[in-house]
């Protein structure tokens, strides 16, 4: 039987989710209805233009940006449910950063000045590889669909 787009988005967030914490994720019924809302929500912001793998590779980049460059407090309340409710806050934030890269560094400078950190964070910046981004990499493909 062949999987539909919300089964292999379903793998991917866990898969992710269990790479980057450590721990497997409890996916529940309403995980699903979350992952639904969420897949309208982003083909109501492309028009709809996308086909099935197109919106699995621009779901799994937002997946992405909400792991590792959302703001803090995101990333360490990671859910389906957060990703879908706060959807209008991270993806305005995910475009931005998508269509202005350098933002980030702007963006994570400024909020680690306000938390009374004066460096950058180096997991986070842009400017160098960290060993972070090249283990996401790795991951990502090696699981590839």
């Amino acid at each position: 039987m062949k999987e539909t787009l919300k089964d292999q988005l379903q793998q991917d967030f866990c898969a992710y989710y269990h790479f980057v914490n450590g721990i497997i994720y409890d996916w529940k019924s309403k995980d699903n209805a979350h992952l639904g809302s969420l897949i309208s929500k982003i083909k109501v912001q492309t028009r709809g233009k996308l086909s099935s793998e197109l919106m699995r590779t621009e779901v799994r980049e937002y997946y992405k940006y909400c792991f590792h460059k959302a703001p803090q407090w995101y990333r360490d309340n990671m859910e389906m449910a957060i990703i879908n409710s706060k959807f209008n806050v991270l993806w305005k934030l995910y475009k931005r950063i998508e269509n202005d890269p350098q933002e980030y560094d702007r963006q994570n400078q400024a909020e680690n000045y306000r938390y009374g950190n004066k460096k950058p964070n180096p997991v986070h910046n842009n400017k160098e590889a960290a060993p972070i981004n090249q283990i996401v990499n790795q991951f990502l493909k090696t699981h590839t669909a």
